[in-house]
């Protein structure tokens, strides 16, 4: 755990073969790196472990068994996540748990508009944190609930639609500093504030 945490001169990390762990917090606030290689033999990826960094790609290892969505909290320049397999899943750069039904983390450089796809049931706490790219976003039927602050400071965020059908259980104050949203569409019934 916080290893190399706060270390801004740090540019590149290649997490090599053999290693099991990337403890908590270990990159926390290294500010520079923006590469990151880790081997498929990497298990866990702790809380925090690459939050605030310049990170443009992040390689989710295939053997990959525990990792919480903040683990990338705050990377500003994330494009795109690669890799997956077994209990995470890639696709379209985005991050989800293996069978799809929830979605841990859009990278906040990705496109500009977004579908959830009809799997997602549940989407991870800061899914959307400060995704700068983002002005609409699309929710198939499937959701079920949104937890509080998953789509948050999304600056050029302009509307949120869910299909018609959806039967959210919970969301209240799930979008927060979105100054630029103009409409969330749905039924009236929706526990949706903004915050």
């Amino acid at each position: 755990n916080y290893a190399f945490q706060g270390m801004t001169k740090l540019r590149t990390v290649r997490i090599t073969q053999g290693t099991k762990k990337i403890g908590k917090e270990a990159f926390l606030g290294c500010r520079r790196l923006s590469r990151i290689d880790i081997a498929d033999s990497v298990k866990t990826i702790g809380d925090y472990a690459f939050s605030e960094t310049n990170i443009r790609v992040a390689h989710i290892p295939s053997g990959l068994v525990k990792m919480n969505a903040n683990a990338f909290s705050r990377c500003d320049k994330l494009s795109a996540f690669t890799g997956g397999g077994g209990r995470f899943t890639v696709k379209d750069g985005v991050l989800y748990n293996g069978p799809m039904t929830r979605l841990m983390k859009y990278p906040p450089k990705n496109t500009k508009s977004f579908t959830v796809p009809r799997s997602v049931k549940y989407v991870s706490s800061e899914a959307f944190d400060r995704v700068s790219h983002l002005t609409k976003l699309y929710f198939e039927k499937g959701i079920k609930s949104l937890p509080y602050n998953c789509i948050y400071k999304v600056k050029n965020l302009k509307s949120i639609v869910f299909a018609g059908g959806t039967k959210l259980k919970n969301g209240e104050y799930a979008v927060g500093d979105c100054p630029k949203l103009a409409v969330i569409v749905g039924p009236s019934s929706y526990p949706i504030r903004r915050m």
